[in-house]
């Protein structure tokens, strides 16, 4: 799996409630975030993230992956990845994801449909075939789960875990508030709440820092294992609707 297949699946899979409730207010607000990748210790690419409307009240999340210098070399294509989405009375709700590296081949591409009405995720995963009964849960993928958590922090809720249609399974995620921290992005200093995800049974952390007063878009990232850092996102500059903050 390249570097930066691993990070985006990382920071954004393991990105929990699998009952929640509707969120105070009733539509997304559109943004774009571009970060900066640095991978044990390298500049490694950067990271763009962008929620934008559909037609028809669908909205579709995305992530493009840039490497540079040596990563370049290595990983010469873009790497996307994106959700299609709705709004339903139960919160977010995935209605198509793809995984793309680029690539002509297709070896380690993803794509999985969500069919609500008969309560399964069907599609292609690495080249297998998919079919995943959901049950009582109401999974997300990799890209909408984010999407999740931030709706449930605006309606104040605090999740403690989401499954994740992840591949050929469903995966538990926990998930748990770890605190503020004050980050500068292009010169402003924004506050932000740091949430902490992992698989049961993982020693991999996950960290993701959101912005209350941006409508909790997400800043920073991290992934350690132990004590060590393996990856870090850094938020360099960010859209949100009507507002714009760059270098």
């Amino acid at each position: 799996m390249s570097v930066f297949r691993f990070l985006t699946l990382a920071t954004l899979g393991a990105l929990a409630l699998s009952s929640p409730a509707p969120a105070a207010n009733k539509t997304l607000q559109p943004f774009s975030v571009v970060l900066s990748v640095t991978y044990r210790g390298i500049r490694a690419g950067k990271s763009e993230l962008r929620l934008e409307p559909l037609s028809e009240g669908r909205w579709r999340y995305s992530s493009t992956n840039r490497a540079r210098g040596l990563f370049r070399l290595a990983f010469p294509d873009d790497i996307e990845q994106y959700s299609e989405l709705q709004l339903g009375a139960r919160g977010i709700q995935p209605l198509r994801y793809v995984a793309d590296d680029g690539s002509e081949d297709t070896a380690r591409d993803i794509a999985l449909q969500f069919d609500w009405n008969q309560r399964k995720v069907s599609g292609l995963a690495e080249d297998e075939p998919v079919e995943i009964n959901l049950g009582p849960e109401d999974p997300q993928d990799p890209m909408s789960v984010q999407l999740a958590l931030m709706w449930a922090l605006q309606a104040g809720q605090s999740p403690d875990h989401y499954w994740l249609a992840d591949k050929r399974q469903l995966k538990r995620y926990l998930y748990r508030a770890e605190g503020r921290e004050t980050l500068t992005v292009a010169g402003e200093a924004i506050q932000t709440v740091i949430w902490s995800s992992h698989r049961e049974g993982s020693d991999r952390v996950t960290r993701v820092w959101y912005a209350k007063d941006l409508s909790w878009i997400p800043l920073r990232a991290e992934r350690r294992r132990g004590e060590r850092v393996e990856w870090t996102m850094q938020a360099e500059r960010y859209s949100l609707e009507h507002r714009e903050i760059a270098d």
